[in-house]
């Protein structure tokens, strides 16, 4: 929203620039004395960074009546020479190219439309100057008039006028981009940036900034806006062209009556002048006219008295002239002199904003054992977010999670200020134990996982990768899981003892005990199976024979060392230990 409301600000701000509508006079305005007026004398309210139009109508009554003497005077033109006071942002135009109205000619009513977007809330007085021609008992006179209209600038909601800001608010740290609004060429715009983390500034864009710590700061932006002003316009020389008129029968007896008026970059007029009588030279002091429209230009004229026996003003030429401080001389048309130009502080804005840094959560991770208990404990976490492999198994405000199974365990917390954070991933490992059965000799743990390292008598296994390991002799077993997620788990050593194998010792003899090449084997006569362990749990011999009393068994090949012998034959398995000897 506050985004929103700062690019509309802009856009009128950019239309605000530009020239007012066209107006249309209401014809309702009159006066209760029948003399000429302005409606509304009160302006209506504008609110800051709100675009804003009204529209003034000028009544102006062809006659006149002085209510005390009853004495008639015609009201023959008015010119607007002026309007200043207006707010920043508001500008004005009136539907006279040239400001001038001519009453006595059935030109009863003008008009001008205010219009643009105040920056500053404030009570402001609107100033218009005009120029008034009245003729009164045969004689022409000018009379400088003025009208003051209250104007009433609401403060705007929320935002300010002065600048732009990507962000206010953020979690752990916050980068900021600042932009200042406000540019009152062509005059000279300043801006006093204090950004609250330490840094200032003084240009319209400046740096990024950086709020790497939890608080609030303070942003201020003073924008000063200092406006070429024309202040005294001096006349040495005036253009020849104004003689020859039915006035001026004699340059001996009559004199020009110089004025001048100012055109803007639009050739609007935005100043006319008071009319300096019988002389060719003269000084206008006090002007105070903002120039910010250029190019401007000067034209000079000689006021005539017109009617019936006289003659329209002589136009006697113009000069353009630069914006610059200090005296500069002009000369055009005949016309010389000079015009002096100042820098002065016309409006200064200021306008601030708090950025505002939360903290974020870090979450501690704890381990209660009974049950296996993931825990947190800090009283400005406000909600937990449980996961297991990246899944959610539990929400709310429950700041602890029993582990139903092995896994990743991560919890994401948001504290009171709406700010989240990931917890360390926790790994719960799985838990593996040996079972053995007795009934085919094979060892199991729980399947499912990545790897499985057997061990006999704490040697390894080669050859046995899975789950299972079968044909278990007596001995100490041990197996080593690995899982997908980082675990590895060593089950508890498991022991399968001698005689739990040896079910009938009484049916088997083997010897020599040492041996040297030869066993010899007397079990029931029958086909049997038999394996050869050794000390390592490994096969080292696996082959059948056909007993029929008493068998020999081939050892030359193995080397010295302890062996199992198993001897299987359907249901009954026969053990027996031999040491092979040399």
């Amino acid at each position: 929203m506050k985004l929103f409301y700062t690019l509309l600000f802009v856009v009128l701000v950019v239309f605000a620039q530009a020239q007012c509508p066209d107006c249309m006079p209401d014809e309702m305005c009159v006066s209760e004395d029948a003399f000429p007026t302005i409606c509304p004398l009160v302006l209506p309210d504008a609110t800051a960074g709100s675009y804003y139009e009204t529209v003034l109508t000028f009544y102006l009554p062809s006659e006149i009546v002085d209510p005390d003497t009853q004495l008639a005077a015609e009201l023959n033109q008015m010119t607007i020479t002026s309007v200043t006071g207006t707010p920043f942002g508001i500008d004005w135009q009136a539907n006279s190219p040239d400001n001038t109205y001519f009453p006595s000619q059935g030109e009863n009513y003008g008009c001008a439309t205010i219009c643009g977007t105040p920056l500053v809330p404030g009570e402001y007085l609107v100033n218009i100057s005009v120029t008034v021609v009245v003729t009164a008992f045969g004689f022409e006179q000018e009379v400088q008039e003025g009208f003051a209209l209250p104007l009433n600038v609401l403060p705007g909601e929320g935002g300010n006028t002065s600048f732009t800001y990507n962000d206010l608010f953020g979690c752990g740290s916050l980068d900021v981009a600042f932009e200042a609004l406000i540019d009152g060429a062509p005059g000279v715009t300043t801006y006093d940036w204090d950004f609250g983390n330490g840094n200032i500034g003084n240009v319209a864009t400046p740096p990024v900034q950086s709020y790497s710590d939890a608080g609030e700061y303070t942003v201020t932006l003073e924008t000063t806006i200092e406006d070429y002003t024309l202040n005294s316009v001096v006349l040495s020389q005036l253009s020849s062209g104004w003689g020859g008129d039915v006035e001026e029968l004699s340059e001996a007896l009559f004199n020009p009556d110089p004025y001048f008026i100012i055109y803007d970059g639009n050739n609007a007029p935005v100043y006319t002048s008071s009319v300096i009588e019988d002389q060719g030279t003269g000084t206008w002091s006090n002007i105070g006219l903002i120039l910010n429209n250029p190019p401007y230009s000067i034209a000079w004229f000689d006021q005539d008295s017109g009617g019936l026996f006289g003659s329209d003003d002589d136009a006697l030429g113009s000069a353009s002239f630069e914006i610059q401080t200090g005296d500069q001389a002009f000369s055009g048309g005949g016309n010389e002199g000079s015009m002096n130009v100042s820098l002065e502080v016309t409006t200064v804005f200021s306008n601030e904003e708090t950025v505002t840094v939360f903290p974020i959560p870090d979450p501690t991770l704890s381990i209660i054992d009974d049950p296996a208990t993931l825990d947190y404990d800090n009283e400005e976490f406000a909600t937990f977010v449980w996961t297991l492999f990246g899944d959610t198994v539990q929400t709310g405000a429950q700041d602890s999670l029993v582990l139903s199974s092995p896994g990743i365990y991560q919890c994401e917390v948001t504290n009171i200020y709406g700010c989240s954070a990931w917890s360390e991933e926790y790994v719960q490992c799985p838990e593996i134990s040996i079972v053995f059965d007795d009934g085919d000799s094979t060892l199991t743990v729980a399947g499912g996982f990545d790897s499985y390292t057997w061990f006999f008598n704490g040697l390894e296994v080669t050859g046995q990768e899975g789950p299972v390991l079968e044909n278990a002799v007596p001995g100490n077993y041990g197996v080593t899981i690995t899982t997908s997620y980082g675990c590895e788990v060593s089950a508890e050593v498991f022991t399968v003892p001698v005689s739990v194998i040896d079910l009938d010792m009484a049916k088997v003899k083997v010897w020599p005990n040492p041996a040297y090449d030869v066993l010899n084997l007397e079990v029931s006569a029958g086909i049997w199976e038999v394996q050869v362990f050794d000390n390592q749990g490994r096969v080292v011999r696996n082959e059948q024979i056909n007993s029929t009393g008493l068998s020999v068994f081939n050892v030359s090949e193995l080397s010295e060392g302890h062996y199992l012998i198993r001897l299987a034959q359907d249901s009954s398995v026969l053990t027996a230990r031999v040491l092979i000897q040399r």
